[in-house]
């Protein structure tokens, strides 16, 4: 569902976006404008607790893998 995608929470008063970004793999942040997308921790639960059982065109272990943190 989000294939390559890293969820992560951190202060950004405290640690800079470039520290992240910074990092081997990491392209860029999501945002709208000039501010990274604040995705509340109530979706990033439903996604970690959704059943990916009914997902066509892919497969479904590659998909809960790819979902585990």
């Amino acid at each position: 569902m989000f294939l390559n995608y890293l969820f992560i929470w951190f202060y950004p008063k405290i640690i800079h976006t470039n520290t992240i970004s910074d990092n081997r793999g990491v392209s860029h942040f999501v945002h709208f404008s000039s501010l990274p997308i604040i995705i509340p921790a109530e979706v990033i639960k439903e996604l970690c607790d959704h059943s990916f059982d009914n997902v066509t065109g892919r497969d479904p272990e590659t998909l809960r893998a790819a979902t585990q943190y």
